[in-house]
């Protein structure tokens, strides 16, 4: 995974360091939930015991549209953690809807 946490504005550099800091760890829980959620449908359909849940090796790869999914459900959650922490505190509340109009994320595939 790539990032480049790029910040404008008065407080950009604040919110690409806080993006910097909690995006990778928020993206990795997501992309946790949902390998083990696709391992137990595996197991629920070959009619095995849902065990070994948390081997991280047992758990099936996720393809491109679900880890886009993942991206996107961590994108939100640290995009609703900026807005309520200190670092946007003392942007008014217009700078703040402005900030989550301009972010964006752009999701690029390498094979």
């Amino acid at each position: 995974m790539l990032g480049v946490y790029d910040g404008h504005g008065k407080h950009g550099h604040d919110c690409a360091s806080f993006v910097k800091k909690k995006l990778p760890s928020i993206v990795g829980k997501y992309v946790r939930q949902a390998r083990v959620k696709k391992y137990q449908t595996v197991l629920k359909k070959q009619g095995k015991a849902q065990v070994k849940l948390f081997d991280p090796l047992e758990w099936p790869y996720l393809d491109a549209a679900e880890y886009k999914a993942c991206c996107e459900k961590a994108f939100l959650e640290c995009n609703d953690s900026l807005r309520n922490t200190d670092v946007v505190g003392s942007i008014r509340v217009g700078g703040v809807r402005e900030l989550s109009r301009n972010l964006s994320l752009k999701l690029f595939y390498l094979h």
